[in-house]
């Protein structure tokens, strides 16, 4: 699961941003009804992006070290859709706001990714956001250790990332791994999006529910520990 081939991609900033306007016209991914369990809970996340400086950022943020799922990985602002949600759009954009200090309002949603799903047992919805600058952010302590704000040339052109194996629960996946400011690192559900998102930038098919939806068949009723420490320290 979620590993490619990352090679030298050099994108300018006029490219990204184009790039992520024209979102809207990519084909969305679905999971096929009935693939994904009765008790997966419905939940989506923000890849919120700018320009700044002759470049282009994306912001992830780094899961407070108390919480009962997730603590101390690193992910995209968002969570659980709730009753108040008018739908998986409207639950990212809130989280966003909660969790960063963002006002909801100053982010244009240019489209969304495929579909995917994450070890605690979410079925997640991927949005993409874009800004007309570096937001001023107010990481909420309670859900949030630190925000996280990543050059997007960077990540594009595959520099650092590396593909490894992760093993959960005796089954073995492909895992590609961004390295992130600060010595963090982007792994699983996340990187798999991002790698996603990095695709599509450079026009290479980005087409990911297809596998994501093989995944889901094979694992079943398996039950992963989210809080497993298999974030990687080091690349190999």
């Amino acid at each position: 699961m979620r590993g490619g081939d990352e090679t030298q991609v050099d994108l300018s900033t006029a490219d990204i941003i184009s790039r992520l306007r024209a979102l809207h016209t990519r084909p969305v991914g679905e999971f096929s009804a009935g693939v994904v369990p009765a008790d997966f809970r419905r939940a989506s996340v923000l890849l919120l992006c700018w320009p700044e400086a002759d470049s282009a950022r994306i912001v992830l943020t780094e899961r407070a070290h108390h919480l009962s799922e997730h603590s101390g990985q690193v992910s995209f602002p968002g969570g659980r859709i709730q009753a108040e949600d008018a739908d998986s759009k409207a639950a990212a954009l809130r989280e966003t706001e909660e969790e960063l200090g963002i006002p909801a309002s100053s982010i244009e949603v240019v489209g969304r990714l495929d579909d995917s799903w994450s070890v605690a047992r979410h079925h997640v919805v991927p949005w993409v956001g874009v800004l007309p600058a570096r937001p001023a952010m107010h990481v909420d302590p309670g859900e949030v250790a630190r925000a996280i704000v990543a050059d997007l040339p960077t990540l594009s052109s595959g520099s650092g990332s590396y593909v490894r194996q992760l093993t959960l629960d005796g089954m073995v996946f492909d895992d590609t791994v961004f390295p992130l400011p600060g010595d963090a690192n982007a792994w699983g559900m996340t990187s798999d999006i991002l790698l996603e998102l990095i695709r599509w930038l450079r026009r290479e098919p980005s087409r990911r529910v297809d596998m994501r939806e093989a995944e889901l068949r094979a694992i079943g009723d398996i039950r992963f520990d989210s809080n497993a420490k298999h974030g990687p320290r080091t690349p190999p």
